[in-house]
């Protein structure tokens, strides 16, 4: 019951000026649902709640189309994947792209500002950028109005002359689907167990990372934490 009041709360507070940006309600209100999951049970169990989120959006004919979908007039179909769980995941992304500390300090900004109002997409942005100081333009047009969502397969090697771990990745979208730009971070464990991050950014559809170790590497994982809403298309 908790729950249910802390999703209308973040959902009914600043409601979308327009039905064709319903994530303004419906995405805020899910993300905030699951985020008090982590405030009464902890990291796995709001870990576990995103990747049943993910899943969904995964397997989802929506998200064939972007979450700002001004094209569709049927209001009630705008009742979908792309409006819950996939606008959970890009505050998710946002919340891991600029930290706790800003990302937080903007939503209480955002509902200081707009609570009790009706606003819009760029509220949100502006808001987030006079934060965080960044221009986030490309996170907002790819993830609201383009279609999908990444499909990424990933291929590596150990160079030892170098000490290096060679990272070649490939997008794979489906027809009519973007390639992302993607900030990613990427562990190397070491043969003992022992994890090395590093920090990537995906700019096109085939880039090749070098990643210095200190010896040939275990494993190698793609967003060991769970911040970006991604398929492992890898086979």
């Amino acid at each position: 019951q908790r729950q249910m009041c802390i999703r209308d709360r973040f959902g009914d507070h600043v409601t979308q000026g327009d039905w064709a940006e319903l994530w303004l309600s419906e995405g805020f209100a899910t993300y905030f649902g699951n985020l008090f999951f982590e405030g009464e049970d902890g990291g796995r169990r709001f870990r576990a709640l995103m990747e049943e989120d993910r899943h969904q959006v995964l397997a989802s004919s929506d998200v064939a189309r972007p979450v700002i979908d001004r094209e569709e007039t049927n209001l009630f179909a705008l009742l979908n994947a792309n409006n819950y769980q996939k606008a959970g995941w890009v505050l998710h992304m946002l919340r891991g792209m600029l930290g706790d500390e800003t990302f937080f300090r903007g939503i209480r900004r955002y509902y200081a500002e707009l609570g009790g109002t009706n606003a819009t997409t760029a509220d949100v942005r502006r808001v987030m950028e006079e934060v965080s100081g960044e221009d986030l333009g490309w996170f907002f047009h790819q993830w609201l109005e383009e279609p999908g969502f990444p499909r990424l397969a990933a291929e590596w090697s150990w160079d030892a002359a170098s000490g290096e771990v060679v990272l070649s990745l490939r997008q794979e979208p489906r027809e009519g689907w973007p390639f992302f730009r993607l900030p990613l971070e990427v562990e190397v464990v070491g043969a003992g167990g022992e994890g090395v991050r590093h920090r990537v950014l995906i700019r096109d559809s085939r880039p090749t990372f070098r990643l210095p170790a200190p010896g040939p590497p275990r494993a190698v994982r793609l967003d060991p934490d769970g911040w970006l809403l991604w398929e492992d298309v890898s086979g």
